[in-house]
Protein backbone atom coordinates (compact mmCIF):
# COMPACT_ATOMS: atom_id res chain seq x y z
CA UNK A 1 0.00 0.00 0.00
CA UNK A 2 3.41 2.47 0.95
CA UNK A 3 4.45 2.05 -2.66
CA UNK A 4 1.20 2.40 -4.40
CA UNK A 5 0.48 6.06 -2.57
CA UNK A 6 4.16 7.44 -2.12
CA UNK A 7 4.26 8.29 -6.07
CA UNK A 8 1.26 10.12 -5.65
CA UNK A 9 2.12 11.84 -2.94
CA UNK A 10 5.36 12.70 -4.81
CA UNK A 11 3.56 14.14 -8.27
CA UNK A 12 1.32 16.02 -6.15
CA UNK A 13 4.21 17.97 -4.52
CA UNK A 14 5.56 18.32 -7.68
CA UNK A 15 2.57 19.86 -9.69
CA UNK A 16 1.16 21.44 -6.94
CA UNK A 17 -2.42 21.00 -5.45
CA UNK A 18 -5.50 21.32 -7.64
CA UNK A 19 -6.40 24.80 -5.85
CA UNK A 20 -3.16 26.69 -6.81
CA UNK A 21 -3.34 24.66 -10.33
CA UNK A 22 -7.31 26.33 -10.84
CA UNK A 23 -6.59 29.35 -9.21
CA UNK A 24 -3.40 29.96 -11.42
CA UNK A 25 -5.12 28.88 -14.41
CA UNK A 26 -8.01 31.39 -13.49
CA UNK A 27 -5.41 34.64 -12.62
CA UNK A 28 -4.12 33.56 -16.15
CA UNK A 29 -7.18 33.74 -17.72
CA UNK A 30 -7.87 37.49 -16.24
CA UNK A 31 -4.36 38.65 -17.27
CA UNK A 32 -5.09 37.36 -20.68
CA UNK A 33 -8.38 39.15 -21.05
CA UNK A 34 -6.97 42.44 -18.95
CA UNK A 35 -4.22 42.93 -21.01
CA UNK A 36 -6.16 42.33 -24.15
CA UNK A 37 -9.04 44.64 -23.34
CA UNK A 38 -6.57 47.40 -22.07
CA UNK A 39 -4.62 47.43 -25.43
CA UNK A 40 -8.01 46.80 -27.11
CA UNK A 41 -9.19 50.19 -25.40
CA UNK A 42 -5.76 52.09 -25.34
CA UNK A 43 -5.82 51.39 -29.25
CA UNK A 44 -9.05 52.47 -29.40
CA UNK A 45 -8.70 55.96 -27.69
CA UNK A 46 -5.75 56.08 -29.69
CA UNK A 47 -6.94 55.68 -33.39
CA UNK A 48 -9.46 57.93 -32.08
CA UNK A 49 -7.40 60.83 -30.51
CA UNK A 50 -4.85 60.43 -33.69
CA UNK A 51 -8.13 60.64 -36.31
CA UNK A 52 -9.32 63.35 -34.09
CA UNK A 53 -5.77 65.16 -34.05
CA UNK A 54 -5.11 64.43 -37.42
CA UNK A 55 -8.09 66.16 -38.81
CA UNK A 56 -7.57 69.22 -36.43
CA UNK A 57 -4.20 69.28 -37.76
CA UNK A 58 -4.86 69.00 -41.40
CA UNK A 59 -7.39 72.23 -40.64
CA UNK A 60 -4.97 74.04 -39.06
CA UNK A 61 -2.36 73.85 -41.74
CA UNK A 62 -5.01 74.55 -43.92
CA UNK A 63 -5.42 77.93 -41.89
CA UNK A 64 -2.27 78.88 -42.59
CA UNK A 65 -2.12 78.05 -46.23
CA UNK A 66 -5.22 80.26 -46.25
CA UNK A 67 -3.07 83.00 -44.40
CA UNK A 68 -0.18 83.41 -47.09
CA UNK A 69 -3.06 83.11 -49.79
CA UNK A 70 -4.85 86.05 -48.88
CA UNK A 71 -1.82 87.39 -47.93
CA UNK A 72 -0.16 87.47 -51.01
CA UNK A 73 -4.10 88.11 -52.39
CA UNK A 74 -3.78 91.35 -50.58
CA UNK A 75 -0.52 92.31 -52.38
CA UNK A 76 -1.96 91.60 -55.80
CA UNK A 77 -5.18 93.77 -55.36
CA UNK A 78 -2.62 96.09 -54.69
CA UNK A 79 -0.51 95.99 -57.73
CA UNK A 80 -3.68 95.62 -59.63
CA UNK A 81 -4.82 98.60 -58.41
CA UNK A 82 -1.62 100.88 -59.21
CA UNK A 83 -1.72 99.01 -62.73
CA UNK A 84 -5.26 101.19 -62.92
CA UNK A 85 -3.72 104.11 -62.78
CA UNK A 86 -2.89 106.29 -65.88
CA UNK A 87 -0.31 106.23 -67.82
CA UNK A 88 -0.03 109.81 -69.25
CA UNK A 89 1.44 112.01 -66.08
CA UNK A 90 4.57 110.43 -64.94
CA UNK A 91 4.54 112.63 -62.22
CA UNK A 92 1.66 111.84 -61.02
CA UNK A 93 2.34 107.97 -60.74
CA UNK A 94 5.83 108.87 -58.90
CA UNK A 95 3.07 110.03 -56.39
CA UNK A 96 0.71 107.67 -56.04
CA UNK A 97 3.96 105.08 -55.60
CA UNK A 98 5.41 107.32 -52.72
CA UNK A 99 1.41 107.44 -51.52
CA UNK A 100 1.52 103.41 -51.81
CA UNK A 101 4.08 103.32 -49.87
CA UNK A 102 3.43 105.02 -47.13
CA UNK A 103 0.07 103.96 -46.44
CA UNK A 104 1.00 100.09 -46.96
CA UNK A 105 3.97 99.04 -44.34
CA UNK A 106 4.34 95.59 -46.18
CA UNK A 107 6.01 97.57 -49.23
CA UNK A 108 9.53 98.06 -49.46
CA UNK A 109 10.01 98.92 -53.13
CA UNK A 110 7.53 99.20 -56.12
CA UNK A 111 8.52 99.25 -59.89
CA UNK A 112 6.26 99.76 -62.97
CA UNK A 113 8.42 98.34 -65.65
CA UNK A 114 7.67 98.71 -69.95
CA UNK A 115 7.02 95.84 -71.95
CA UNK A 116 11.11 96.08 -72.58
CA UNK A 117 12.39 95.67 -69.60
CA UNK A 118 12.72 99.58 -68.44
CA UNK A 119 11.64 101.21 -65.77
CA UNK A 120 8.45 103.75 -65.90
CA UNK A 121 8.21 104.31 -62.18
CA UNK A 122 9.36 103.29 -59.33
CA UNK A 123 9.20 104.10 -55.29
CA UNK A 124 11.31 102.96 -52.54
CA UNK A 125 11.40 103.12 -48.99
CA UNK A 126 15.36 103.24 -48.70
CA UNK A 127 17.72 101.51 -51.32
CA UNK A 128 16.47 100.76 -54.80
CA UNK A 129 17.22 97.14 -55.17
CA UNK A 130 14.61 96.35 -57.89
CA UNK A 131 14.62 99.37 -59.83
CA UNK A 132 18.83 99.30 -60.03
CA UNK A 133 19.00 96.21 -61.66
CA UNK A 134 20.56 96.25 -64.72
CA UNK A 135 19.25 92.90 -66.02
CA UNK A 136 15.95 93.40 -65.68
CA UNK A 137 14.67 91.62 -68.89
CA UNK A 138 16.31 88.72 -67.97
CA UNK A 139 14.68 88.62 -64.58
CA UNK A 140 13.12 85.38 -63.96
CA UNK A 141 10.20 87.13 -61.86
CA UNK A 142 9.94 90.05 -65.33
CA UNK A 143 9.75 86.61 -67.60
CA UNK A 144 7.52 85.07 -65.70
CA UNK A 145 5.63 88.12 -65.48
CA UNK A 146 5.67 89.21 -69.11
CA UNK A 147 3.98 85.46 -69.87
CA UNK A 148 0.41 86.50 -68.13
CA UNK A 149 1.40 84.43 -64.73
CA UNK A 150 1.77 86.08 -60.86
CA UNK A 151 5.48 85.81 -59.63
CA UNK A 152 6.13 84.61 -56.44
CA UNK A 153 9.95 84.77 -55.50
CA UNK A 154 11.77 83.53 -52.98
CA UNK A 155 12.89 84.88 -49.42
CA UNK A 156 15.98 87.13 -50.08
CA UNK A 157 18.13 89.31 -47.66
CA UNK A 158 18.67 93.12 -48.24
CA UNK A 159 21.88 95.15 -47.38
CA UNK A 160 20.38 95.25 -43.53
CA UNK A 161 20.14 91.38 -43.10
CA UNK A 162 15.82 92.70 -43.60
CA UNK A 163 14.29 89.54 -45.43
CA UNK A 164 11.72 90.59 -48.32
CA UNK A 165 10.37 88.55 -51.18
CA UNK A 166 9.99 89.43 -54.77
CA UNK A 167 6.16 89.83 -56.00
CA UNK A 168 5.00 90.49 -60.19
CA UNK A 169 2.05 90.56 -61.45
CA UNK A 170 1.31 91.03 -65.80
CA UNK A 171 0.29 94.71 -66.43
CA UNK A 172 -1.59 96.51 -69.04
CA UNK A 173 0.13 96.24 -72.70
CA UNK A 174 2.54 93.91 -71.54
CA UNK A 175 3.82 95.79 -68.69
CA UNK A 176 5.16 94.65 -65.04
CA UNK A 177 4.46 95.61 -62.01
CA UNK A 178 7.19 94.15 -59.29
CA UNK A 179 7.29 95.22 -55.56
CA UNK A 180 9.28 93.62 -52.56
CA UNK A 181 7.25 93.22 -49.91
CA UNK A 182 8.40 92.74 -46.14
CA UNK A 183 8.22 89.31 -44.38
CA UNK A 184 7.31 90.86 -40.87
CA UNK A 185 3.49 91.07 -42.34
CA UNK A 186 3.61 87.24 -43.19
CA UNK A 187 5.09 86.53 -39.45
CA UNK A 188 2.73 89.08 -37.59
CA UNK A 189 -0.14 87.10 -39.11
CA UNK A 190 1.30 83.45 -38.13
CA UNK A 191 1.84 84.99 -34.73
CA UNK A 192 -1.71 84.64 -33.46
CA UNK A 193 -1.67 80.69 -34.73
CA UNK A 194 -2.87 78.57 -31.95
CA UNK A 195 -3.07 74.47 -31.52
CA UNK A 196 -3.17 73.12 -28.56
CA UNK A 197 -0.68 74.66 -25.57
CA UNK A 198 2.27 73.52 -27.60
CA UNK A 199 1.48 73.29 -30.86
CA UNK A 200 3.13 75.84 -33.69
CA UNK A 201 3.27 76.62 -37.42
CA UNK A 202 6.01 78.07 -39.32
CA UNK A 203 6.24 78.44 -43.28
CA UNK A 204 9.57 77.01 -45.14
CA UNK A 205 10.95 76.75 -48.56
CA UNK A 206 12.27 73.69 -49.89
CA UNK A 207 15.84 74.92 -49.24
CA UNK A 208 14.99 74.63 -45.42
CA UNK A 209 14.71 78.36 -44.89
CA UNK A 210 11.70 79.31 -42.41
CA UNK A 211 10.25 81.98 -43.56
CA UNK A 212 7.99 82.89 -40.77
CA UNK A 213 6.73 81.22 -37.39
CA UNK A 214 4.62 81.42 -35.21
CA UNK A 215 6.78 81.78 -32.31
CA UNK A 216 8.81 84.98 -33.21
CA UNK A 217 12.30 83.96 -32.07
CA UNK A 218 12.51 81.30 -34.27
CA UNK A 219 11.73 83.43 -36.57
CA UNK A 220 14.46 86.03 -36.65
CA UNK A 221 17.66 85.78 -38.55
CA UNK A 222 18.39 83.74 -41.05
CA UNK A 223 16.77 80.28 -39.74
CA UNK A 224 16.94 76.72 -40.97
CA UNK A 225 15.65 73.39 -40.69
CA UNK A 226 18.65 70.47 -40.49
CA UNK A 227 16.17 67.52 -39.87
CA UNK A 228 16.95 65.17 -43.76
CA UNK A 229 13.31 63.84 -43.07
CA UNK A 230 11.69 66.78 -42.32
CA UNK A 231 13.78 68.56 -45.06
CA UNK A 232 12.96 65.57 -47.44
CA UNK A 233 9.20 65.57 -46.44
CA UNK A 234 9.03 69.71 -47.36
CA UNK A 235 11.00 68.43 -50.85
CA UNK A 236 8.81 65.76 -51.78
CA UNK A 237 5.30 66.64 -50.15
CA UNK A 238 2.72 67.21 -53.50
CA UNK A 239 -0.85 68.09 -51.90
CA UNK A 240 -0.54 66.97 -48.01
CA UNK A 241 1.11 65.02 -45.48
CA UNK A 242 0.15 63.81 -41.77
CA UNK A 243 2.23 61.66 -39.70
CA UNK A 244 5.22 61.50 -36.74
CA UNK A 245 8.92 62.93 -37.03
CA UNK A 246 11.39 64.00 -34.54
CA UNK A 247 11.58 67.86 -34.59
CA UNK A 248 14.58 69.86 -34.58
CA UNK A 249 15.14 69.53 -30.59
CA UNK A 250 14.81 65.58 -31.16
CA UNK A 251 11.26 65.37 -29.89
CA UNK A 252 8.55 63.11 -31.28
CA UNK A 253 5.86 65.65 -32.74
CA UNK A 254 2.96 64.76 -34.94
CA UNK A 255 2.55 67.01 -37.86
CA UNK A 256 1.00 68.06 -41.11
CA UNK A 257 2.52 69.43 -44.03
CA UNK A 258 0.60 71.41 -47.05
CA UNK A 259 2.23 72.92 -49.89
CA UNK A 260 1.16 76.97 -50.36
CA UNK A 261 -0.26 76.81 -54.40
CA UNK A 262 2.00 79.22 -56.54
CA UNK A 263 5.07 79.21 -53.86
CA UNK A 264 8.01 77.10 -52.90
CA UNK A 265 6.70 77.49 -49.97
CA UNK A 266 5.02 74.99 -47.71
CA UNK A 267 2.71 75.21 -44.30
CA UNK A 268 3.86 73.27 -41.10
CA UNK A 269 2.30 72.59 -38.07
CA UNK A 270 3.66 70.34 -35.08
CA UNK A 271 2.22 69.87 -31.91
CA UNK A 272 4.06 67.54 -29.40
CA UNK A 273 3.40 63.50 -29.67
CA UNK A 274 2.82 63.71 -25.58
CA UNK A 275 0.31 66.15 -25.30
CA UNK A 276 -1.28 64.62 -29.49
CA UNK A 277 -1.73 61.89 -27.34
CA UNK A 278 -2.45 63.19 -23.37
CA UNK A 279 -6.55 61.92 -23.27
CA UNK A 280 -5.07 58.47 -24.25
CA UNK A 281 -2.48 57.47 -22.00
CA UNK A 282 -5.33 59.26 -18.71
CA UNK A 283 -7.80 57.14 -20.75
CA UNK A 284 -5.53 54.23 -20.53
CA UNK A 285 -4.18 54.82 -16.53
CA UNK A 286 -8.47 55.10 -15.50
CA UNK A 287 -9.34 52.24 -17.52
CA UNK A 288 -6.16 50.34 -15.99
CA UNK A 289 -7.02 51.07 -12.44
CA UNK A 290 -10.68 50.08 -12.88
CA UNK A 291 -9.69 46.96 -14.62
CA UNK A 292 -7.53 46.21 -11.77
CA UNK A 293 -10.11 47.11 -9.35
CA UNK A 294 -12.63 44.99 -10.99
CA UNK A 295 -10.40 41.90 -11.84
CA UNK A 296 -9.55 42.28 -7.91
CA UNK A 297 -13.16 42.06 -6.96
CA UNK A 298 -13.90 39.53 -9.44
CA UNK A 299 -11.05 37.50 -8.49
CA UNK A 300 -12.58 37.46 -4.98
CA UNK A 301 -15.61 36.25 -6.38
CA UNK A 302 -14.39 33.38 -8.23
CA UNK A 303 -11.96 32.06 -5.65
CA UNK A 304 -15.32 32.08 -2.97
CA UNK A 305 -17.14 30.51 -5.47
CA UNK A 306 -14.38 28.07 -6.58
CA UNK A 307 -13.68 27.31 -2.81
CA UNK A 308 -17.51 26.66 -1.72
CA UNK A 309 -18.52 25.14 -4.66
CA UNK A 310 -15.48 23.05 -6.45
CA UNK A 311 -12.41 23.16 -4.50
CA UNK A 312 -13.57 22.77 -0.93
CA UNK A 313 -16.29 19.51 -2.31
CA UNK A 314 -12.97 18.22 -4.61
CA UNK A 315 -10.95 18.24 -0.89
CA UNK A 316 -13.33 16.54 1.27
CA UNK A 317 -13.66 14.25 -1.57
CA UNK A 318 -9.79 13.33 -1.64
CA UNK A 319 -10.01 12.66 2.11
CA UNK A 320 -12.67 10.22 1.54
CA UNK A 321 -10.36 8.47 -1.12
CA UNK A 322 -7.53 8.58 1.26
CA UNK A 323 -9.22 7.17 4.50
CA UNK A 324 -10.59 4.16 1.91
CA UNK A 325 -6.73 3.96 0.60
CA UNK A 326 -6.04 3.08 4.20
CA UNK A 327 -8.46 0.50 4.55
CA UNK A 328 -11.69 2.47 5.85
CA UNK A 329 -14.19 1.40 3.77
CA UNK A 330 -16.93 2.20 6.22
CA UNK A 331 -15.78 6.27 5.32
CA UNK A 332 -18.56 7.76 3.39
CA UNK A 333 -18.53 11.11 1.41
CA UNK A 334 -21.02 14.11 2.53
CA UNK A 335 -21.51 16.79 0.36
CA UNK A 336 -24.52 18.95 -0.10
CA UNK A 337 -24.13 19.66 -3.99
CA UNK A 338 -26.23 19.16 -6.78
CA UNK A 339 -23.56 19.45 -9.59
CA UNK A 340 -21.04 16.92 -11.34
CA UNK A 341 -19.12 16.76 -8.29
CA UNK A 342 -22.29 16.11 -5.91
CA UNK A 343 -22.72 13.18 -8.25
CA UNK A 344 -18.87 11.89 -8.63
CA UNK A 345 -19.30 11.40 -4.48
CA UNK A 346 -22.48 9.59 -4.73
CA UNK A 347 -20.93 7.44 -7.00
CA UNK A 348 -17.85 7.08 -4.64
CA UNK A 349 -19.70 6.08 -2.09
CA UNK A 350 -21.37 3.97 -4.13
CA UNK A 351 -17.84 2.47 -5.51
CA UNK A 352 -17.34 2.08 -1.42
CA UNK A 353 -20.05 0.29 -0.26
CA UNK A 354 -19.69 -1.88 -3.30
CA UNK A 355 -16.19 -2.78 -1.94
CA UNK A 356 -17.32 -3.32 1.61
CA UNK A 357 -19.74 -5.95 0.03
CA UNK A 358 -16.78 -7.50 -2.09
CA UNK A 359 -14.39 -7.33 0.84
CA UNK A 360 -16.78 -9.70 3.08
CA UNK A 361 -17.40 -11.49 0.49
CA UNK A 362 -13.84 -11.61 0.13
CA UNK A 363 -13.22 -12.56 3.54
CA UNK A 364 -15.66 -15.13 3.69
CA UNK A 365 -14.59 -16.75 0.80
CA UNK A 366 -10.97 -16.84 2.09
CA UNK A 367 -12.45 -18.40 5.30
CA UNK A 368 -13.94 -20.89 3.24
CA UNK A 369 -10.80 -21.89 1.33
CA UNK A 370 -8.53 -21.95 4.42
CA UNK A 371 -11.16 -24.81 5.53
CA UNK A 372 -11.52 -26.25 2.14
CA UNK A 373 -6.99 -26.06 2.63
CA UNK A 374 -7.10 -27.24 5.71
CA UNK A 375 -9.11 -30.38 4.89
CA UNK A 376 -7.10 -30.87 1.39
CA UNK A 377 -3.98 -30.92 3.76
CA UNK A 378 -5.36 -33.62 5.86
CA UNK A 379 -6.52 -35.94 2.75
CA UNK A 380 -3.34 -35.13 1.05
CA UNK A 381 -1.25 -36.21 4.14
CA UNK A 382 -2.79 -39.00 4.42
CA UNK A 383 -2.96 -40.16 1.12
CA UNK A 384 -0.76 -42.50 0.25
CA UNK A 385 -0.89 -42.92 -3.65
CA UNK A 386 1.57 -40.84 -5.18
CA UNK A 387 0.03 -37.75 -7.39
CA UNK A 388 1.45 -35.90 -9.92
CA UNK A 389 1.00 -33.47 -13.15
CA UNK A 390 4.00 -32.68 -15.09
CA UNK A 391 4.28 -31.03 -18.73
CA UNK A 392 4.92 -32.53 -22.09
CA UNK A 393 8.56 -32.55 -21.56
CA UNK A 394 8.53 -34.43 -18.04
CA UNK A 395 8.94 -31.01 -15.77
CA UNK A 396 7.31 -31.75 -12.68
CA UNK A 397 4.54 -29.06 -11.54
CA UNK A 398 2.42 -30.49 -8.78
CA UNK A 399 3.64 -33.44 -6.21
CA UNK A 400 1.85 -34.86 -3.10
CA UNK A 401 3.12 -35.49 0.39
CA UNK A 402 3.01 -39.60 -0.66
CA UNK A 403 5.34 -38.15 -3.93
CA UNK A 404 7.55 -35.99 -1.74
CA UNK A 405 7.91 -39.08 1.16
CA UNK A 406 8.23 -41.69 -1.66
CA UNK A 407 11.33 -40.42 -3.41
CA UNK A 408 12.64 -38.66 -0.11
CA UNK A 409 12.84 -35.10 -1.83
CA UNK A 410 10.93 -32.00 -0.29
CA UNK A 411 8.54 -30.34 -3.12
CA UNK A 412 10.13 -27.44 -3.74
CA UNK A 413 13.05 -29.68 -5.19
CA UNK A 414 10.98 -31.75 -6.91
CA UNK A 415 8.94 -28.79 -8.96
CA UNK A 416 10.50 -27.54 -11.97
CA UNK A 417 12.69 -31.05 -12.79
CA UNK A 418 11.94 -33.79 -14.86
CA UNK A 419 10.54 -36.77 -13.67
CA UNK A 420 12.22 -39.02 -15.85
CA UNK A 421 15.53 -39.45 -14.03
CA UNK A 422 13.32 -42.18 -11.58
CA UNK A 423 12.75 -44.33 -14.12
CA UNK A 424 15.44 -46.21 -15.97
CA UNK A 425 16.88 -45.80 -19.33
CA UNK A 426 15.66 -49.31 -20.80
CA UNK A 427 12.07 -48.77 -19.42
CA UNK A 428 11.90 -45.32 -20.56
CA UNK A 429 11.57 -45.65 -24.28
CA UNK A 430 8.26 -47.63 -23.91
CA UNK A 431 6.65 -45.82 -21.17
CA UNK A 432 7.24 -43.00 -23.96
CA UNK A 433 5.50 -44.26 -26.61
CA UNK A 434 2.61 -45.14 -24.60
CA UNK A 435 2.36 -41.37 -23.37
CA UNK A 436 2.65 -40.54 -27.11
CA UNK A 437 -0.09 -42.63 -28.14
CA UNK A 438 -2.56 -40.60 -26.19
CA UNK A 439 -5.64 -38.74 -27.78
CA UNK A 440 -9.23 -37.01 -27.34
CA UNK A 441 -10.15 -40.44 -27.68
CA UNK A 442 -8.21 -42.47 -25.59
CA UNK A 443 -6.98 -39.56 -23.09
CA UNK A 444 -6.01 -42.43 -20.06
CA UNK A 445 -2.87 -45.15 -20.17
CA UNK A 446 -2.51 -47.31 -17.32
CA UNK A 447 1.10 -48.77 -17.29
CA UNK A 448 3.80 -50.87 -14.82
CA UNK A 449 7.31 -49.79 -14.46
CA UNK A 450 10.46 -49.96 -12.24
CA UNK A 451 11.57 -46.65 -10.65
CA UNK A 452 15.17 -46.71 -8.52
CA UNK A 453 15.36 -44.88 -5.44
CA UNK A 454 18.48 -43.02 -4.16
CA UNK A 455 19.07 -45.82 -2.18
CA UNK A 456 19.99 -48.08 -5.12
CA UNK A 457 17.21 -50.08 -4.52
CA UNK A 458 13.86 -50.72 -7.40
CA UNK A 459 10.67 -50.59 -6.86
CA UNK A 460 7.51 -51.50 -9.22
CA UNK A 461 5.19 -48.69 -9.75
CA UNK A 462 1.98 -48.74 -11.25
CA UNK A 463 0.92 -45.19 -13.08
CA UNK A 464 -2.41 -43.87 -14.67
CA UNK A 465 -1.87 -40.61 -16.99
CA UNK A 466 -4.59 -38.71 -18.31
CA UNK A 467 -3.45 -35.98 -20.71
CA UNK A 468 -5.09 -32.37 -20.58
CA UNK A 469 -5.85 -30.79 -23.88
CA UNK A 470 -6.10 -26.91 -24.65
CA UNK A 471 -9.18 -25.75 -27.00
CA UNK A 472 -6.92 -26.51 -29.74
CA UNK A 473 -6.68 -30.31 -28.99
CA UNK A 474 -2.77 -29.99 -28.01
CA UNK A 475 -1.53 -31.88 -25.20
CA UNK A 476 -0.67 -29.03 -22.08
CA UNK A 477 0.00 -31.21 -19.65
CA UNK A 478 -0.17 -34.74 -18.05
CA UNK A 479 -1.83 -35.54 -14.38
CA UNK A 480 -0.91 -38.90 -13.13
CA UNK A 481 -1.60 -41.25 -10.05
CA UNK A 482 0.76 -43.66 -9.24
CA UNK A 483 1.16 -46.97 -6.63
CA UNK A 484 3.65 -49.30 -5.35
CA UNK A 485 2.95 -53.06 -6.49
CA UNK A 486 6.33 -54.29 -6.17
CA UNK A 487 4.49 -56.85 -3.31
CA UNK A 488 2.67 -57.79 -5.90
CA UNK A 489 5.11 -58.02 -8.74
CA UNK A 490 7.03 -60.32 -6.31
CA UNK A 491 4.64 -62.29 -5.52
CA UNK A 492 3.47 -63.06 -9.09
CA UNK A 493 7.43 -63.86 -9.70
CA UNK A 494 7.50 -66.66 -6.88
CA UNK A 495 4.31 -68.05 -8.01
CA UNK A 496 5.49 -68.04 -11.90
CA UNK A 497 9.17 -69.88 -10.17
CA UNK A 498 7.04 -72.73 -8.12
CA UNK A 499 5.13 -73.76 -10.65
CA UNK A 500 8.20 -74.21 -12.62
Amino acid sequence: MAETVEPVQTRSARHGSLRRQVLGLFVATVLVFLVFGLGTVLLLVRYTEEQGWSGRQVEATQRVVQTVNNYLLRQQNLLLMFDLLGRDNLAGVARQLDLLLANKPMLLEIVLVSSRGDIVASAARTDRVLANLFTIPQSKWFEVARKGRNYVGDVRLSAADAPYLVFAIPAQNGEVVVSRLRLEVLQESLANFQLGRGGIAYLVNHEGRILAHSDLPQASGDQRINSPELLGLVRSVKHSWNGSYRNEQGRMVVAALIPVPGTPWVAVTELPRREAYAVSWSAFGVVSVLALVFSLALAALVTWLLNHRFLEPVQRLEEGVQRISRGDLHRRVELNVNNEIGRLATSFNNMAASLEARDHKILHHAAAVEASEVRYRTIDEDQTELICRYLPDGTLTFVNEAYCRFFLRTREYLLGRSCMPFIPPEDLAAIEQQIGSLSRSQPVVSLDHRVVLDTGGTRWHQWTDRAIFDRSGRIVEYAAVGRDITERVLANEALEQARA
